[in-house]
């Protein structure tokens, strides 16, 4: 699993953990908002369908090595709340998990299919992005059962995501936020107020 570290002589030890169907460069529009943070962004492979059990323990290594497991702050989103719920409450202060697909039912599986597709370039058909889904629904339905409720940890709900149904009542703590799956740029602004 690739990472980077960025600003490295930030006041906090930040983790961004990006989702499906993304790169760490789904960050690069939200950097600004991080410019106080020492940032290790990683690079996820979801497509090579290893378990999620495997991902956890490699971050988990990474960042012992690189932060000698003092991590501040977690942010997380859609499938790399998945992730970030698994890390070891040890690990890190406080987790932020926006749009988490663990507390969630996709729907309009192909709207949302269409949309990966247009987002992405054409870089995957409509079959294939729906084959990926169901591939990584069989993984995410085992971590559902093993979600981690903590008072370190909030969640981030949007009030526009026509793609997912989110069950509030699987979730300890939460914050509705304006925007929809992929606009998160309130929910980074709401869990920035719990740091500052």
């Amino acid at each position: 699993m690739n990472y980077r570290i960025i600003n490295k002589k930030g006041k906090y030890n930040v983790i961004l953990i990006h989702g499906l169907f993304a790169t760490s460069g789904y960050w690069l529009s939200y950097l600004d908002l991080f410019r106080d943070f020492k940032l290790l962004i990683f690079e996820i492979d979801y497509l090579d369908f290893s378990s999620f059990e495997e991902k956890i323990k490699t971050f988990e290594k990474i960042i012992k090595n690189e932060f000698n497991n003092n991590v501040d702050y977690i942010f997380s989103h859609s499938l790399g709340t998945i992730i970030a719920n698994n890390i070891s409450d040890n690990i890190f202060k406080f987790s932020f998990e926006i749009c988490p697909i663990y507390c969630s039912t996709r729907v309009f599986n192909t709207k949302f299919a269409n949309i990966i597709v247009e987002k992405s370039n054409s870089l995957y058909s409509v079959d294939i992005v729906e084959n990926i889904l169901l591939q990584i629904d069989k993984q995410v339905d085992l971590y559902k059962k093993k979600q981690k409720k903590s008072s370190f940890r909030i969640v981030f709900i949007p009030d526009n995501d026509i793609y997912f149904k989110y069950q509030n009542s699987s979730i300890s703590s939460s914050v509705v936020f304006k925007g929809d799956h992929f606009d998160i740029k309130n929910a980074l602004f709401e869990a920035l107020k719990f740091i500052k």
